[in-house]
């Protein structure tokens, strides 16, 4: 697509769902597995599971995965 048929932010953003190569790097967001976020907290994977009943934790849900923004497992080490 070309700029001038992009217009606004909801056309950006669909545009770098549909081609996310065009995000850049920094912007791009690192999604997690419950498994690997229990490794990295040093967690057990019921552990995280109760964050995330408990919405300590936001999942975000891909088919039957549960996904988990790296972002915020980082932030939950700054709270604790």
């Amino acid at each position: 697509m070309e700029k001038s048929v992009r217009k606004g932010k909801l056309a950006e953003t669909a545009v770098q769902v549909l081609d996310p190569i065009s995000v850049p790097t920094e912007k791009r967001e690192v999604y997690i597995t419950v498994k690997e976020t229990a490794e990295f907290l040093r967690l057990s994977e019921i552990s995280i599971r109760r964050l995330l009943t408990k919405k300590k934790l936001r999942r975000f849900k891909c088919g039957a995965r549960t996904l988990i923004r790296l972002k915020d497992a980082e932030a939950l080490i700054r709270e604790a």
